[in-house]
């Protein structure tokens, strides 16, 4: 009998992860910008896998709606 801990994960159970490039085409962005801004600390949050640069859609999704809120407010 094998215990829970034990299984591995499925991939319906990891969050998508884009690159700097998906996640680019996916908001409208550049890729500069997405380096720009993680340089600056103003970007969407950011997972760093050695030297790769990926983005949950959630994260993406949520620092658009503070993007949106920020320019309602103005």
């Amino acid at each position: 009998m094998q215990s829970n801990y034990l299984q591995k994960p499925t991939f319906g159970n990891l969050p998508a992860l884009l690159t700097e490039r998906d996640a680019a085409v996916w908001s409208g962005y550049s890729v500069a910008f997405f380096q720009r801004a993680r340089w600056e600390g103003k970007g969407p949050k950011f997972i760093k896998l050695g030297r790769n640069i990926r983005y949950r859609e959630e994260d993406l999704l949520a620092w658009i709606e503070v993007e949106n809120s920020k320019e309602a407010e103005s």
